[in-house]
């Protein structure tokens, strides 16, 4: 084979909804800037690096002549990619279409047979496979690939694991990015620190036996990326780490800089990362001091699972449960707004150990909780046939898009396990929904504690109670739980979840109704409490869109920082206790 000489293309397209949340290309980024600092390519071959998703017909426009195009393979982009790809491939037979990613399987499988118009898979580390195939080597000869020739397809031996980091070039550092900066949208970054995963959790193939060492960049390249994005206006920094505090003194040194540069330049506004699983008191520390500057939006803790049952399935064995309450009532003894991660369905997980365990977490009122549907990814150990069958995991393929240029993007989501067959799944979903709804977007948060306060009731009993009410009822909150059971029937955990752009109707045109609803709720299940009372705590402390705060109400003076409607639904997703974006501030005149 000879080098690659033409026009090389690189695509590595974002998760986005109207290209308004989008990265710059980092892994293909880095591909590049490797190959061209060792000489294998010129700038002048890029044709381009595509990272924001467009009408496939109007892309397809952008390229001229391509001999290579490589694409970066995710969940939220391998449809698109494949529809991308095939168009090129008819235009330009000859071009070599080269996929990468963590959607790749590393196996040879049915995968392939649907994938004839691609003619090389790149497995693990691509900087130096992508060098060797530019530069002309043979197939054969390349370690860490599957190539395809004639429909038949052939993988080479593992790669080794690239050592000296210091030898990826920078795709920030080298200019790569610059002309990029500036677009007219917002463009957030990702900056590498560390590489590799020390776990070896069943769901997920980050570590595993290949990367479960994890290696270090140059604090001074890291450093000067964090640089290059204050000077460049970058809105969010996000850290690719699997594990980011885990190296305590060096991580430190890094929270250092990023406030630094934000003192600087006043960018980047926002730093998120995949915070160290086992959190301690140093993570912590890390998490306040980002904090304090404005930087943190929430401190993430990712937990999956607080069963230690379940834990152990997925080989979780990073986590401790026990400290879980310490570190979060020491988050919320300095105003640390944290979002507890879990995934729903995982191997041994019944309805009852997650509710019980999430209903434990509502006593920290700093804390919200996410709940992810478990997705099966291709080259995790938890989609391993016997893996499989020991667990009784079954599957359906889900459209998880939200409707990007009528591309359907599919994923494997579980429907059912040994311990949480179809219908008790289906029931965990909509409890989670409700709470939610109640108590995570605030509209039985101060009325549950208040009761609490009041009485012997629990977060399990309102809860249940509140579930039975909207199930049962015929009143809006019914009509709401109703219409959004659709995605639930379609097993569209996602769009189920954060289907609550009904909530600025119910608080703005329907708020009466709504402040009945839960007078009627009240009654029903609580008639010997003042139901007055709890309405009017409703009323005060939940965000009125129709009112000009701040306001003098009933002796009490009340506050609200502002989010603008409540028919935007960004401004609820990822909403903190922090924040307290939905509720108001209440002070005694």
């Amino acid at each position: 084979m000879q080098q690659i000489k033409g026009n090389i293309y690189l695509t590595q397209f974002s998760i986005a909804v109207q290209d308004q949340f989008v990265y710059f290309p980092y892994s293909i980024g880095c591909v590049w800037a490797y190959a061209e600092q060792v000489g294998t390519v010129e700038r002048s071959q890029l044709g381009g690096l595509f990272f924001v998703k467009e009408p496939i017909e109007k892309i397809i426009l952008k390229f001229y002549n391509p001999k290579l195009v490589g694409f970066s393979n995710y969940m939220w982009n391998e449809a698109y990619n494949d529809t991308l790809a095939k168009e090129i491939k008819a235009r330009w037979p000859e071009c070599i279409i080269m996929y990468g990613g963590p959607q790749v399987p590393d196996k040879i499988t049915d995968w392939h047979d649907e994938h004839e118009f691609v003619d090389i898979c790149v497995h693990q580390e691509g900087e130096i496979t992508f060098n060797d195939i530019v530069s002309g080597k043979a197939y054969a000869d390349i370690a860490g690939i599957t190539y395809n020739k004639n429909s038949n397809w052939t993988q080479t031996g593992p790669s080794e694991r690239i050592i000296h980091l210091e030898e990826i070039q920078s795709p920030y550092l080298s200019g790569l990015f610059d002309n990029m900066a500036q677009k007219g949208y917002s463009i957030n970054a990702i900056v590498e620190t560390d590489r590799g995963c020390p776990y070896k959790c069943t769901f997920c193939d980050w570590g595993g036996t290949t990367f479960s060492k994890v290696k270090k960049f140059d604090l001074d390249r890291v450093f000067g990326e964090i640089e290059w994005a204050g000077k460049n206006k970058v809105e969010m920094l996000n850290s690719s780490n699997a594990n980011f505090g885990i190296f305590k003194q060096r991580d430190s040194a890094i929270v250092d800089k990023i406030i630094e540069v934000k003192q600087k330049y006043g960018y980047p506004k926002l730093f998120e990362t995949s915070w160290a699983k086992n959190s301690n008191k140093d993570v912590l520390e890390l998490a306040m001091r980002l904090d304090k500057e404005g930087l943190l939006r929430k401190f993430g803790v990712s937990v999956q699972s607080m069963d230690d049952q379940v834990l152990t399935n997925i080989k979780r064995s990073n986590m401790k449960i026990n400290h879980m309450d310490e570190i979060l009532a020491e988050a919320k003894e300095h105003n640390i707004a944290v979002m507890v991660e879990t995934i729903v369905g995982l191997p041994g997980e019944t309805f009852e150990t997650y509710t019980n365990n999430y209903l434990g977490l509502l006593k920290h009122t700093n804390v919200s909780v996410d709940s992810y549907p478990l997705s099966l990814l291709n080259n995790s150990e938890m989609f391993f046939p016997e893996y499989v069958e020991e667990h009784k995991i079954e599957w359906k393929w889900v459209d998880n898009s939200f409707g990007e240029h009528n591309i359907e993007e599919r994923d494997r989501q579980v429907v059912a396990t040994l311990t949480m067959p179809a219908h008790e799944m289906k029931r965990v979903w909509q409890w989670i929904w409700c709470i939610r709804l109640g108590h995570m977007l605030g509209i039985t948060f101060d009325i549950v504690n208040c009761l609490i306060a009041e009485t012997k009731i629990t977060y399990k009993k309102f809860y249940e109670d509140w579930l039975q009410y909207i199930q049962t009822s015929f009143n809006i909150l019914n009509e709401q739980f109703t219409k959004s059971n659709q995605y639930l029937r379609e097993h569209k955990y996602n769009h189920y979840l954060y289907h609550y752009d009904f909530i600025g109707e119910m608080c703005d045109t329907r708020r009466d109704e709504l402040t009945k609803d839960l007078g009627y709720f009240m009654e029903t299940y609580y008639p010997e409490v003042d139901n007055t009372k709890y309405c009017s705590i409703f009323d005060m402390y939940y965000y009125n869109p129709n009112v000009q705060y701040p306001i003098t109400k009933d002796g009490y003076y009340v506050e609200h920082p502002g989010i603008g409607s409540m028919n935007n639904l960004a401004s609820f997703v990822g909403l903190t206790r922090k924040k307290q974006g939905w509720r108001c501030k209440v002070q005694k005149t």
